[in-house]
This record gives C-alpha cells, sequence and structure tokens, in this order.
C-alpha cells in the first residue's frame, strides 16, 4: 500500500506536550484518514482516460489543498497539471524519453553519450540472475521512476525480491502518468558514481520552450532532505519546495556544461527536467523527467507557484527574478 506523500514533508511527534497538542493529534488523524481513503481511491478507481482525469483532479486537491485551475492555470503546479491532463503524455517522443534505456538514446543523438554508463539491460528475472554483475553497481527499473538498488557487494535477499517486483510493475499503475504505461519492462544496470556512500551531487535544471530557467539541487535524499533552487548564473531564491533549504552550494565549475547540455536536449519539450550527475570531473543526465513530483508538491512562500508559472507564458527568469527575490530570505 502506497500512501499519497505529504506535500510538505512534515512529521508530528504524537507524545510532545504543548498547547497544541491537540490540534497535531487532530491532523496526524485527519492525514490518516486521508491516506486511507486515497489508498482506497488509487485501487477502486477504473483505469482509462477520463477516471484517470478523475484520479488527477483529486490528487491534486489532496496535496495542493485546493482544486487545479484547468482552463486559466496560473501557477507552476497547474501548468504542469495540465501538461498531464492534455494527453501530451502519450506522445511517443514522452514516453521514450520515459525509458532509462532508450533515453540514452535520444541524450547521445542530442548532445553525446553524457550518461551513466550501461553494464547491463535484463528483460526478465531470469536474465537477471544469469547476469555476472560487478560488486559495485546501480540497479534501476526502466520503465518506473523512484526505485534503484545500490550494490556494493553481492545482493542480499531483501534486495533480489525487489529487484523481482520491478518486473511486474507498470508504474502507470500507481500514478495514472501515461508516458509510464505499456512501456517494455526492463532491469537496467549502471555503474557506481562516486564513493558509493555519498551520493555524487545531482542538479536538476527546469527548462521551458527549450531553455533553461532554474536548478534545483538536494541534499540528504536518504536522510535528512534539503532542497535548494538557484538561477542558471547561480543565485539562490528565497523558495522551499517543499524542504527546507541548506547553506548555499558552491557555484558548480561544470555550470556552463550543465546549461549547454540541458539546453541541447531540452530543444523539443515545452516543458521538461534535466537531471544531472557531476562527479570526478565527468558531466552525465541521469535521465529526463516529464512531471516532477506529479505536480503534488507545494512551494513556500505559496506566491512562488504563480510566479514560477509565467515561465510556461513565455516569460524567462529575469522578467520574475525581481519578484522572487522581493520575498526575502538567503537568495543570493
Amino acid at each position: 500500500m502506497i500512501a499519497a506523500p505529504h506535500p510538505d514533508g512534515a512529521t508530528a511527534h504524537m507524545y510532545v506536550r504543548h498547547p497544541e497538542a491537540r490540534g497535531n493529534a487532530l491532523r496526524r488523524f485527519l492525514r490518516h484518514a486521508s491516506d486511507v481513503v486515497w489508498c482506497f481511491v488509487r485501487v477502486a478507481l477504473p483505469k482509462g482516460r477520463r477516471f484517470d482525469q478523475v484520479y488527477h483532479v483529486l490528487y491534486f486537491l489532496l496535496t495542493q489543498h485546493r482544486f487545479p485551475r484547468l482552463r486559466n492555470p496560473r501557477t507552476l503546479n497547474e501548468h504542469l497539471f495540465r501538461l498531464k491532463m492534455s494527453g501530451t503524455m502519450s506522445d511517443p517522443l514522452r514516453r521514450r524519453v520515459s525509458d532509462k534505456v532508450l533515453v540514452k538514446e535520444f541524450i547521445r543523438e542530442r548532445a553525446g553519450a553524457h550518461y551513466p554508463e550501461t553494464l547491463a539491460c535484463c528483460n526478465s528475472f531470469e536474465s537477471f540472475l544469469a547476469t555476472d554483475l560487478p560488486e559495485r553497481c546501480v540497479i534501476k527499473p526502466a520503465h518506473a521512476s523512484g526505485r534503484v538498488v545500490y550494490a556494493d557487494g553481492p545482493l542480499d535477499r531483501a534486495a533480489l525480491d525487489e529487484v523481482r517486483s520491478w518486473f511486474d510493475l507498470n508504474y502507470y499503475d500507481l500514478e495514472r502518468e501515461l508516458n509510464y504505461r505499456d512501456l517494455e519492462k526492463r532491469v537496467i544496470v549502471e555503474e557506481l558514481l562516486g564513493d558509493g556512500i555519498t551520493p555524487p551531487k545531482d542538479y536538476k535544471v527546469f527548462c521551458f520552450d527549450g531553455e533553461p530557467q532554474f536548478v534545483q539541487v538536494d541534499d540528504g535524499r536518504f536522510t535528512d532532505h534539503t532542497r535548494n533552487l538557484y538561477t542558471t548564473d547561480w543565485r539562490m531564491l528565497p523558495v522551499r519546495w517543499p524542504y527546507a533549504n541548506h547553506a548555499k552550494d558552491e557555484r558548480p565549475e561544470s555550470l556552463a556544461e550543465i546549461v549547454r547540455l540541458s539546453r541541447l536536449v531540452a530543444a523539443e519539450f515545452d516543458f521538461i527536467r534535466v537531471d544531472f550527475y557531476v562527479t570526478d570531473g565527468r558531466v552525465l543526465i541521469g535521465e529526463l523527467t516529464n512531471l516532477p513530483a506529479n505536480a503534488s508538491q507545494r512551494f513556500l512562500p505559496q506566491e512562488v507557484d504563480g510566479i514560477l508559472g509565467n515561465l510556461f507564458t513565455g516569460k524567462v527568469m529575469r522578467d520574475i527574478e525581481r519578484k522572487l527575490f522581493a520575498l526575502g530570505g538567503h537568495a543570493s
């Protein structure tokens, strides 16, 4: 059972005693109740275009706490929602770049072989078991998102069970994202980047009409998750989306190359996010993301969502950055 993520990632503590304890208990109860209801909706609502659209509206309501404006979207999340509802996600190009095998062909054609090395590709669990894996590698389903096994030695039973489950997974069934429906079920094995302990620095570049506009940098993704957003000339935006900020990251020496490669692979999209790893002097594209967080994460302050929504209407970052920096915070 998979519950919809809480939009701001917050957690409550059951035994904290203070004047707001009763309110916290009520919020926990409501959150748990909404998770239970959502699990039922996810399973009970039939598949199909109309039902999927109902699902997306309900999911937006659950995570954004309001209904989306369908005809006149204003916020970044509403524009992503419209993209999801438009049927664009079933286009062959969107489907191609959602597949972790096929996307490498796409990247190579547009920008060269700037991606992690593929060590194996398996179309069944039996072929995976028969593959002579290196001790250190990364294992992912090519047809899904957010699943990964980091191997630094022989795989244990839990890891093998996880990989086995991927061959039965249709990721479309989880969040109704059409770009994943009916992708070939394969497992891809890649080189393990970095030291195998600390994940390499990653930079996620948001591109609108083929042009990079801002960069997301995450830290502590598997521990205490934090996130910063930057302009492409590396000024930190006073934004939480939805995680707390960490100290300002050093400007990467390869920033110009990150922007250049983003522009090359994003040229055919009205919106796409280009996700990079930078390690040992190498600039590698890990994947392309069609719908970041499935349009579910809320901005703090909330005005940021509307300001960034202008990037879908032909404006560029320099047109809106004054409004962003006027919100205050540690922006530079």
